[in-house]
C-alpha cells in the first residue's frame, strides 16, 4: 500500500529518504534549506493524514543526506560560514536506534560536498569505522 502525506511548512524541503528501523518503522528523514536540524516522520496508519515528527539539531546547516539500511545509521553533510566568504563542511553518521553521531569528518575550509550516497562494498573480512 502507498500513503501519501502533504506536508506544509515555512520552510523548504531539500531532500527526503525513507527510513525503517525498530525506533523508526516505515518512516521518512528530510532536512529544509534553513534549518539546523534532522527531521524524522511517519506517517498515522489509523487516519492516513497525521505526520508524527522527532527532529535532531545539528548545530550546522544539513545540505545531503543518505540512508545506510545495513548499519541502521544515516549520513549528513552539514555546512557553515567562517568568516564572510569560507564555508566549511562535516561529514556525520548518525545512528538511527539512538539518534547520537557516530562519526564525523570534518573537510578542509571551502573543500565543498554536495551530495551522499551509501554504496554497499563486499570486501572480504570484516572492519569498522572508529
Amino acid at each position: 500500500s502507498v500513503a501519501v502525506a502533504r506536508v506544509t511548512s515555512r520552510e523548504s524541503l531539500a531532500t527526503i529518504t525513507p527510513v525503517n528501523t525498530t525506533t523508526l518503522p516505515d518512516s521518512f528523514a528530510w532536512i529544509t534549506q534553513s534549518s539546523n536540524m534532522l527531521l524524522f516522520g511517519a506517517i498515522d496508519q489509523q487516519n492516513g493524514r497525521t505526520l508524527h515528527t522527532r527532529t535532531m539539531q545539528l548545530g550546522e546547516t544539513p545540505v545531503a543526506l543518505a540512508y545506510m539500511p545495513p548499519v541502521q545509521c544515516i549520513g549528513v553533510v552539514t555546512t557553515k560560514t567562517i568568516g564572510q566568504t569560507n564555508r566549511q563542511n562535516t561529514l556525520r553518521i548518525i545512528d538511527l536506534e539512538t539518534l547520537e553521531q557516530e562519526w564525523s569528518m570534518t573537510l578542509e575550509v571551502n573543500h565543498q560536498c554536495y551530495g551522499m550516497w551509501f554504496i554497499p562494498l563486499e570486501l572480504p573480512g570484516h572492519f569498522e569505522l572508529s
